[in-house]
């Protein structure tokens, strides 16, 4: 049982984390005018004082970060702020959740970028922890492009740190992705800070599979929303697949597979963790449930998927069954391999930022 045991040991604590370290919580949120009526799923709450980074100090980070495949030049100075929003927990009670919104700073409209983070442990890794940091901050990299950027702190970070983290839970991951781009354009709107009319997005490996969960539902609920292009990077999208894979060649017995799973939860996490991570989607897997998979729909959009042939922590073949599922219900779909040797999950990292922006760059 060693074996598997460590892989999926490695599926969170080895997950790229696309911040890794913070100056704490910003303090100085101020309650904005009422934009939507008192306690509404995607109501905007309150943000705080913009913070802004220069175009020498992101571009260093570019350089620094992205090394020989970086192809972009910070083009903008950029704001960032916390905002916070009304979003449901599991059990649907409404939770002032966080994230962050950062904004070029030109005079020109932009397209609105939702961009959601990789697997992290703690709090003082979310967005809105690292946002004082330019070098932590990919949502400030990405803005500084042209884009306005949403970034969700995810329930159980920010201002909902000590509550359950639903990871790798479909409809939660999605929740907590629309408030927020709700909520965010809903104070654009008041702000009077003019956005065209293109949604992007984006994520790697948790972001990446928060992102297609997010996606699916925008395009299942026909609400206001529309994507206009849509990346993701070493995402366990196939989720069944994905702990298949990790787990292969160990058969558990029902009767223990609780026993397993208590053991996995206990493990997985590193000691010095604060965020609490809900163990649903093992026990889930373990019963035969699928009703985490967020491979198996049609979108109306072309969907680049970017993933590396030797990712030891999020196996290809999820990538490899997602592009397979879809293409067969008819979606325009494709696999866009790594070139990094070895193509592993944290290596594939700077090509796959640089791959967006590069993607992205028609819509600035």
């Amino acid at each position: 049982m060693m074996k598997p045991y460590f892989s999926i040991f490695a599926l969170f604590s080895l997950m790229f984390l696309a911040a890794c370290g913070g100056n704490g919580q910003s303090s100085n949120l101020v309650t904005a005018p009422k934009l939507n009526p008192e306690n509404t799923q995607g109501g905007f709450q309150s943000i705080s004082t913009a913070i802004r980074h220069s175009k020498a100090s992101i571009q260093q980070t570019l350089d620094t970060e992205l090394g020989d495949s970086n192809t972009n030049v910070a083009r903008y100075d950029v704001d960032i702020q916390k905002i916070e929003y009304l979003t449901p927990d599991r059990s649907g009670v409404l939770q002032k959740a966080s994230g962050v919104i950062a904004l070029p700073v030109k005079t020109t409209t932009s397209p609105l970028l939702s961009y959601q983070h990789a697997t992290i442990f703690k709090n003082a890794e979310a967005p809105s922890s690292v946002m004082n940091d330019p070098s932590k901050s990919i949502e400030t990299i990405m803005a500084s492009q042209g884009m306005i950027v949403v970034s969700a702190d995810y329930l159980g970070y920010g201002s909902t740190q000590g509550q359950l983290h639903p990871y790798l839970l479909r409809e939660s991951s999605a929740n907590v992705v629309i408030d927020l781009i709700q909520a965010a354009q809903d104070w654009l709107m008041f702000k009077e800070i003019e956005t065209s009319n293109d949604l992007l997005m984006t994520g790697y490996s948790q972001g990446g599979y928060v992102t297609m969960a997010a996606f699916q539902q925008i395009e299942s609920a026909g609400n206001n929303l529309g994507v206009s292009a849509v990346t993701m990077g070493g995402g366990p999208y196939d989720l069944t697949t994905t702990l298949d894979e990790l787990l292969r060649g160990l058969n558990i017995p029902s009767f223990l597979q609780d026993f397993v799973s208590d053991i996995l939860a206990d493990t997985l996490i590193p000691k010095d963790a604060d965020v609490v991570i809900d163990r649903t989607f093992l026990n889930r897997f373990f019963a035969g449930d699928t009703q985490d998979n967020v491979h198996n729909w049609l979108p109306s959009i072309p969907v680049k998927l970017f993933h590396g042939e030797d990712d030891e922590i999020v196996p290809v073949e999820t990538a490899y069954s997602t592009r397979d599922t879809m293409q067969s219900l008819g979606a325009d779909i494709e696999l866009v391999l790594c070139t990094e040797s070895p193509a592993e999950h944290r290596n594939c990292v700077p090509e796959y930022i640089n791959y967006t922006l590069n993607y992205f760059a028609p819509y600035l």
